[in-house]
C-alpha cells in the first residue's frame, strides 16, 4: 500500500494505532537491559518535518560526518504489536536458515557493537510505518508505506497478518486513492495504467489530498530523473 501523509495525517494515523489497535512506538530499534524503549506520550514522539533524500544526498555529497541531522532522519515508525508476541533480539536468533538471512545477519553484527541487543523485525510483531518523504532532487513527495514484520508473506503470523489487514482497511477508508501517473509532472517514465498494473495506486491521506489540491506533487515510488 503506498501510503500518501503529512505529518498532521501521521498524527491520526498513530493515534488510532496505539488507542485503537493497542500498539506500542517503538522509540529505538535497540533494546535496553533487555527492554524496548517506548513512547509513553506517542503523538509527542512524532517528528515534526519529513524526512527528505534531497538532504541525505546533499549531507553524503559533502561528505558531512555521521552527526550530521541529515544523516539521522526519522523514516520510518515502528509499533510492537506486545499482545501478539514478545521483542525478539539478534542475540536470541537461530541459525539463518539461507543465504540471504546469513548476509542480513552479517550487515547488522557489522553495522554496530551492539547487535545483540538490534530488534529482530523478522521475528517480533510489528507495524510499520514508512513516512513520505521528499525526493532526492525534485519538488516532488514519494509515498510511504504500511509494512510489517519483515518475512515472506507466506511466513508471516496469521494473527499479525490480521493486523495489517485490518490497519490497511482502516488507512483505506479514511484516504482517497490516486493515479500516481496524474500527480507528479516531475516523472517522465513509462505510464502504467494502475487498474491494470498491480501495485501502483497511492492512496492520500486528507492533508496530504489537501497539499495536492494547491499543486502539490507526489509519485508512488522513487525514480530516477
Amino acid at each position: 500500500m503506498h501510503l500518501l501523509a503529512l505529518p498532521e495525517d501521521e498524527q491520526e494515523i498513530v493515534r488510532h494505532l496505539c488507542a485503537k489497535e493497542g500498539l506500542q512506538l517503538l522509540l529505538s530499534d535497540l533494546v535496553e537491559e533487555g527492554l524496548p524503549r517506548v513512547a509513553d506520550d506517542p503523538l509527542a514522539a512524532l517528528v515534526p518535518d519529513l524526512p527528505s533524500g534531497k538532504r541525505l544526498k546533499a549531507a553524503v555529497v559533502s561528505g558531512a560526518g555521521g552527526t550530521d541531522p541529515a544523516r539521522h532522519q526519522v523514516w520510518e515508525y515502528l509499533f510492537w504489536a506486545r499482545s501478539l508476541g514478545p521483542i525478539r533480539t539478534l542475540g536470541d536468533a537461530p541459525v539463518a536458515r539461507d543465504a540471504v538471512d546469513r548476509v542480513a545477519f552479517q550487515l547488522n553484527r557489522e553495522a554496530t557493537e551492539r547487535w545483540p541487543d538490534l530488534i529482530d523485525l523478522s521475528r517480533t510483531p510489528v507495524i510499520g510505518l514508512r513516512r513520505t518523504s521528499w525526493h532526492h532532487s525534485e519538488d516532488c513527495l514519494i509515498a510511504g508505506a504500511l509494512t510489517t514484520t519483515r518475512v515472506a508473506v507466506r511466513d508471516l503470523p496469521r494473527d499479525v497478518a490480521s493486523l495489517h489487514s485490518r490497519v490497511e482497511r482502516h488507512l483505506k477508508r479514511h484516504s482517497q486513492r490516486l493515479d500516481p501517473f496524474e500527480t507528479c509532472q516531475a516523472y517522465r517514465g513509462p505510464r502504467l495504467d494502475p487498474s491494470r498494473a498491480r501495485g501502483w495506486w497511492t492512496w492520500a491521506m486528507p492533508q496530504a489530498q489537501s497539499w495536492l489540491a494547491a499543486g502539490g506533487q507526489a509519485f508512488a515510488v522513487d525514480f530516477i530523473v
